[in-house]
Order: C-alpha cells, then sequence, then structure tokens
C-alpha cells in the first residue's frame, strides 16, 4: 500500500505498474494531456502515455492529499526557458518527479529529496552492445569488451539505465550525450564517476539500482548530498482501480 505522505525526508518512492489504459484513466488527465493522446500514432504509446501520465497524478495524491485530477504541473527547460523541462507540482513544490515507461510496464519517482530521474528498459529488448560507440566511454568500451560475450548486452543496459538516471535527474536529457558522462560498472554498485559534458556538478548524483525481476532493468538517481531511501512499490492495483469508472446509482 502506499503511504500518503512521504514517510521520510530521504524517500524516494518509486512506483510502477503494468500500462494499461480506459476512459476513467484519461479522465485524470488535464486537457493539455488529453490532447497530446492524439498526437502519438501508435495505441502502445498512448497506452503508455495514458497510465504513466494517470499513475504519476494518483502517487502524487497519495503523497500530498490533494485529489489527482486537481495537481498542476510546471515545467520550465534549464537551457532555453521554454515549457519542456522537469515538470515540478504547483501545488506541492517541494516534490520532485520523475516518469519512465518501456514495454509494458511504467513507472514515476516521487521524491523531496531532490530533483530525480527514473529510468526502466526491457532486459534483453534491443541490442544494447551495438550502442556501446555513442553511449559509452571509451574506458565504459573497454570493460565491456571484457566481459564475456553473452553478459554485454546485459551490461551495456545497465550502463544506460544509470545515464539515463542521471540526465534525468540533472533535466539535461537529450542535451547531453550518454557518452559525455561515466558511471560504475553492472558489477559495482551504481555512482556517477565523470561529467564532461561542461559545467560542474555542484551537487552529487545518488543512484540505486531498482530490482525489477528478470524482466526489466531500472535505476534511479538524485541530485542531493543525502542518501536516497528507494521505495519500489507495486501500482498496479492503484492504477487498475482506477482505470475503473464509478458507478452512480438512481434512487
Amino acid at each position: 500500500m502506499l503511504d500518503r505522505p512521504l514517510s521520510d525526508p530521504s524517500e524516494v518512492r518509486v512506483v510502477w505498474a503494468a500500462a494499461v489504459r480506459s476512459p476513467a484513466l484519461e479522465d485524470i488527465l488535464d486537457s493539455a494531456e488529453r490532447a497530446r493522446i492524439a498526437s502519438f500514432r501508435h495505441e502502445d504509446d498512448r497506452r503508455r502515455f495514458v497510465a504513466s501520465h494517470a499513475l504519476v497524478r494518483l502517487v502524487l495524491s497519495q503523497a500530498t492529499g490533494l485529489p489527482a485530477t486537481k495537481l498542476r504541473f510546471a515545467a520550465r527547460c534549464p537551457r532555453c526557458g521554454g515549457a519542456h523541462g522537469k515538470p515540478r507540482v504547483e501545488a506541492a513544490p517541494q516534490l520532485h518527479v520523475s516518469i519512465s515507461h518501456a514495454a509494458d510496464r511504467v513507472a514515476v519517482a516521487v521524491t523531496a529529496l531532490g530533483p530525480v530521474g527514473v529510468d526502466l528498459e526491457p532486459a534483453g529488448a534491443g541490442d544494447f552492445d551495438g550502442l556501446a560507440d555513442v553511449a559509452l566511454t571509451p574506458r565504459e568500451r573497454l570493460a565491456l569488451r571484457r566481459l564475456p560475450s553473452e553478459q554485454r548486452s546485459s551490461a551495456a543496459l545497465t550502463w544506460w539505465v544509470r545515464k539515463e538516471a542521471v540526465l534525468k535527474a540533472t533535466g539535461d536529457g537529450m542535451f547531453v550525450a550518454p557518452a559525455d558522462i561515466e558511471v560504475s560498472g553492472p558489477a559495482e554498485e551504481p555512482r556517477l564517476i565523470a561529467w564532461s559534458a561542461g559545467g560542474e556538478r555542484k551537487v552529487p548524483t545518488r543512484l540505486v539500482d531498482l530490482q525489477l525481476g528478470p524482466d526489466y532493468v531500472g535505476c534511479v538517481g538524485v541530485l542531493s548530498h543525502r542518501t536516497p531511501l528507494a521505495r519500489l512499490i507495486e501500482g498496479d492495483e492503484l492504477l487498475a482501480a482506477a482505470a475503473v469508472p464509478l458507478r452512480t446509482t438512481t434512487g
């Protein structure tokens, strides 16, 4: 079950669930979010969008006590000032959020600790070994080549989600190439080792791998001097309950 408030100032609440879509979930979203649904060409993309954006509202509702439909988000790009940056909750500016989705799952991270980024990817999906030349640093590529061939795709995927968690937490996203940052290897505790993308990172980036079972790999990153307490929660029941429209009775 979800606690209403965040129970610890160091808590990073990560809730993940199956990506479901229903008119009831769409009703939770605001008009701008509902308008974006039509922009997706594929049903899977629409389903993941609806599920992830409904889930972040439901999780924030649990954390703040505010109705999910009443939450409003503001976004500002740190580079250009445009409205496409990391979302912030207008009614609870002390909370930081991040959204990720892959295949049939969605995940959201919420914390008061600092800017947060979460990433998940399906295990074994895609040739992550082939991304080494563009996503890994020279030292990471060398470490990858030293691994047995059957371990390389899994290892590259671990590097990838750790880098994505960092870039989502910093808000740099696609503006910084994954090869411009270095993270620890799969057999090591997750951490950011080097940042060569320009500009000094004054706040440490804390990383925690997420134990998502055999089918998914994930990581959450937080910009904080304090060690995060990552709490992984199954959100299937929360999302499924909201996907069922309320019944009205007449007397």
